[in-house]
Order: C-alpha cells, then structure tokens, then sequence
C-alpha cells in the first residue's frame, strides 16, 4: 500500500528506532491523500522553508498506510533544494501590530 502519514525529522543525532520515533514530536507531519498522487503514482511533497533550513539530517517516519496492508511501499525518495548561498531572503520585515 501507498504511504499515508510521514513524520520528518531534521538533524537527529542518531537514527531514530520506531518507539522512539512514535515519542518525539516531528518538525513536519504530511498526511497524503487519494488526490496527492499522479498517474505515474508518485506525490510531490512541498515542505515548509522555515522548518527545513540548516539541514544535515533527514529521517522519515512512515507512520501508516493508506489501507489495511501491514506493509507500505515506498519505491523512491528525491530532495529537491537549495543551497543556503543561492537563496536571496530580501529585506526581512515584522508583518502586524503596526503603531504609527
């Protein structure tokens, strides 16, 4: 069966076991549906930029499937990014609470 819930996990010091993966909160949790998927049954997963910055380790957590197989297939995984240097931020601004 497809994956359904995928915990991700940035810059573990070691490799997570399940018990300990169940226990410790992800930085992102995605959870794909029947619309997520193409007709090559792949699902592009876009993570949030503040949570991914900085990265030196990645750890994915398949935490269920979307039917009632006790085996989850994943055939590939590809990360798609940037290098720190080629990312222009801009100018950085508080947004709200303004008092003029």
């Amino acid at each position: 069966m497809r994956p359904k819930t995928i915990h991700f996990y940035t810059n573990r010091p070691h490799i997570l076991g399940f018990d300990e993966a169940e226990d410790i909160p992800p930085t992102q949790t995605i959870t794909l549906g029947a619309n997520d998927w193409d007709s090559t049954g792949t699902a592009n997963v876009g993570l949030r930029f503040v949570k991914f910055q900085n990265v030196t380790s990645l750890v994915l957590f398949i935490v269920d499937g979307d039917g009632s197989s006790e085996r989850v297939r994943l055939d590939r995984v590809r990360i798609i990014g940037e290098t720190g240097e080629k990312r222009d931020q801009g100018k950085l601004e508080k947004v709200g609470d303004d008092h003029d």
